[in-house]
């Protein structure tokens, strides 16, 4: 696994989706983000895949007025100017990060090593930040 530390935006897979988030100028890469979880709900959805749900959930959090505390550069840039996310994408994250936290190989990997249950925190306070 690509990380570092726990945080959302402290692993590879994370820190390259910022990259095409930049690209963007619309909510569609989050749409996309949430999906490509909830698509792989009934097989365990794929690392990578679950590592830039939560990065899309915490750029969602940021838009509704709950940003992370240590939200990247990037992401403060591009929020501004954004259209309010619709309640059905707020639906959509809130069902892909409950997906990612209890039964997806990223969970796998973090109950490997002993920083699980933080990494579960946070998952579950961005859950928390978008409710």
């Amino acid at each position: 696994m690509g990380a570092w530390d726990i945080g959302s935006f402290s692993n590879d897979d994370a820190l390259d989706w910022l990259v095409d988030l930049q690209e963007e100028d619309d909510l569609v890469i989050l749409e996309d983000a949430f999906a490509a979880v909830i698509e792989q709900k009934d097989q365990l959805p794929d690392a990578s895949d679950s590592a830039v749900a939560i990065a899309a959930g915490e750029v969602l959090a940021a838009l509704l007025g709950s940003p992370l505390e240590d939200l990247p550069e990037e992401v403060r840039e591009w929020v501004p100017g954004k259209p309010k996310p619709e309640n059905e994408l707020v639906q959509q994250a809130l069902e892909a990060l409950r997906i990612v936290e209890n039964e997806s190989e990223l969970r796998e990997l973090w109950e490997e090593v002993e920083e699980f249950s933080a990494w579960r925190e946070e998952v579950e306070g961005l859950i928390t930040r978008l409710s």
